[in-house]
């Protein structure tokens, strides 16, 4: 009897301590965002979260675009501090460079709520002549980011 208590006590304590031991990854491999496109110059991550359910921890650092495809109030967690609540409009996008470093956050939706947002990102910023290539993949991104909206609003889905 004993020894099943003791198994028990450190079977719980294993599994408390590994949920509360999460790797941060990056964000295309975080398991609620979702590479669609990949290509030399482009990389397009859907991101789908709903109904409580949260992200792991992940690292933006590439330059990016985003667009939001719902209205949604949703709560935002930066490494280190306190869950903040945070508010995206349908089609509301915007782009970071992540110049001054990384950012490693995690997102949950509401309880009756989904998060449905893309991120296009330069899969690879090693390369010369980063400023022309820059404008580039921005022109691109936007493209399909309006493509993708429009076909949305359209109730068509996107197609790659």
């Amino acid at each position: 009897m004993k020894k099943r208590i003791l198994n028990f006590l450190v079977t719980s304590f294993l599994l408390v301590n590994i949920s509360f031991c999460q790797k941060i990854v990056p964000v295309f491999q975080e398991p609620r965002h979702n590479p669609v496109l990949l290509n030399k110059y482009l990389r397009v991550i859907e991101a789908q979260i709903e109904n409580s359910d949260s992200s792991f921890f992940h690292v933006h650092a590439a330059p990016s675009a985003f667009v939001f495809l719902t209205d949604v109030v949703y709560d935002n967690q930066v490494l280190n501090l306190g869950w903040t609540k945070a508010t995206s409009k349908k089609g509301h996008a915007w782009y970071s460079s992540f110049s001054d470093g990384p950012s490693t956050h995690r997102v949950a939706a509401p309880a009756d709520g989904r998060i449905h947002a893309y991120d296009v990102n330069q899969p690879d910023t090693r390369v010369k002549n980063r400023d022309r290539r820059n404008r580039l993949w921005v022109h691109q991104a936007w493209i399909w980011l309006h493509h993708s909206v429009e076909r949305r609003r359209k109730g068509q889905p996107c197609a790659f």
